[in-house]
């Protein structure tokens, strides 16, 4: 083995080792060759293929591998200028120059390997993707609250300008449905307490061109009433058109206050507006008679005035007075709170300004029942136009979708299940359809 290091005084001195020189291969260099310090005695590194055992130790205590191999000179590091650059290696072949060292490698993958045996056409895969989840398409049917349209599917289907609640654009699906078995079950969609009921056929007569009858009127009555009870003024009495009727059939005090005192008659302290509906069976049209016991007049709202018809009104309206005047003494006991003394038969008849002559009732329903909306809101100036198709929309939804109907959750539950049950219908109509193209795809490739 090697001889030991020197000591001078006790200390090993440790002699500079062997420099040996390395060729590095670079092409624009000027530097071709650095003195490098290596192991003396070895002059490269075997790296073995083969797991074999290690070979003999040389004279200076190194292990050699005996296997056969790639001689592959150290990895050369030169500083320069505050980087490092790493040189290439330098392969020497160290018995037959012609031996290829070939590395075991995983082949890849043919591109025939990943072929379908049936490569479906970019038409076949547009069909696939179509098919829908009968009743999904309905989540991504577009309903804004400010312009909420549905197909038109129904007899008096949502326009943008309505400006529906995407619950109140359904609502029409169910209400107004083309389906003629629909009408042939006509359920319960409108409730007030025990006094006031609506089925669904009741609201037909609201599609455009329907003449509205006794019942929506009675209906918004009932709502006007039920509105009242709930506000703090509570200075609103509104009758429904059987009042006048009843009047017109000379009931009694006594029989009037049995019909209508406990629904639509309450004890209002501070009584201002009194409204009652009537019919002119002659002329089958409706007008709208106000008491206003603040002023001391009765307005008669009328949108067909004919010249042979108005004195027979005024009469009628004289005899409901009359019987408001007994049954609002009745109620107060003679100290009536709206006014001195409630003689409202001997006050004087006025017509409101801006209500329009249509000179036909086809209407007159209409209108009737937009002016009961007024309720605390009454004035003589009252504003004659209005979009008659947006109106019968806006008078639907104010009657049903309101607190006051106690079938509310009934019927928006019930419009969500014809909605779903529509969009099942046309998606799996949709599939059929998909389908048929899909099959006609196949026999022609075929």
């Amino acid at each position: 083995m090697g001889k030991h290091p020197k000591k001078n005084d006790g200390i090993a001195v440790i002699h500079e080792p062997v420099l040996k020189s390395v060729t590095r291969e670079h092409t624009n260099q000027v530097r071709s060759s650095k003195k490098l310090p290596t192991l003396k005695g070895i002059s490269s590194v075997i790296i073995s293929d083969e797991e074999e055992q290690p070979g003999d130790k040389d004279p200076y205590g190194s292990t050699v591998s005996q296997g056969k191999g790639k001689t592959v000179e150290p990895q050369v590091v030169d500083k320069c200028s505050s980087d490092y650059q790493r040189r290439n290696y330098k392969v020497i072949d160290t018995e037959n120059s012609k031996i290829v060292k070939k590395l075991s490698y995983t082949p890849s993958p043919s591109p025939s390997s990943f072929k379908r045996k049936d490569r479906p056409t970019k038409q076949k895969n547009k069909l696939e993707t179509q098919l829908r989840i009968p009743g999904s398409s309905c989540k991504f049917y577009k309903l804004d609250i400010t312009k909420a349209t549905l197909p038109k599917v129904a007899m008096f289907p949502p326009i943008k300008k309505m400006y529906l609640k995407p619950e109140e654009a359904i609502l029409c699906l169910y209400l107004f449905p083309e389906n003629v078995g629909f009408h042939l079950h006509s359920p319960m969609v409108f409730k007030i307490g025990e006094y006031c009921e609506g089925l669904r056929n009741d609201f037909e007569c609201m599609i455009p061109d329907g003449w509205v009858g006794d019942r929506i009127i009675t209906m918004m009555t009932a709502t006007v009433n039920w509105n009242q009870r709930q506000t703090y003024k509570k200075e609103v009495w509104c009758l429904p058109p059987s009042f006048a009727m009843e009047v017109g059939n000379k009931a009694t005090t006594e029989t009037l206050l049995n019909l209508f005192r406990d629904p639509y008659l309450p004890d209002f302290a501070k009584l201002k507006l009194i409204y009652v509906p009537i019919e002119d069976h002659d002329y089958q049209h409706w007008y709208l008679m106000v008491i206003n016991t603040e002023y001391r007049k009765v307005y008669h709202l009328d949108t067909y005035m004919v010249e042979s018809a108005i004195a027979m009104r005024h009469a009628k309206m004289h005899s409901i007075a009359e019987a408001l005047s007994l049954i609002t003494l009745s109620i107060f006991d003679g100290d009536v709170p709206c006014c001195t003394y409630p003689d409202f038969h001997q006050w004087e008849i006025v017509e409101p300004r801006g209500i329009p002559n249509y000179g036909h009732s086809a209407n007159s329903g209409l209108w009737v029942t937009e002016w009961l909306q007024l309720e605390s809101c009454f004035n003589n100036q009252v504003i004659g136009g209005m979009d008659e198709t947006v109106m019968r929309m806006k008078i639907v939804m104010r009657i049903l979708m309101g607190a006051n109907n106690d079938c509310r959750a009934m019927i928006i539950a019930a419009a969500n299940e014809c909605w779903f049950q529509l969009h099942v219908d046309r998606d799996n109509a949709f599939n059929l359809k998909i389908q048929k193209l899909l099959s006609q795809g196949e026999g022609e490739s075929h």
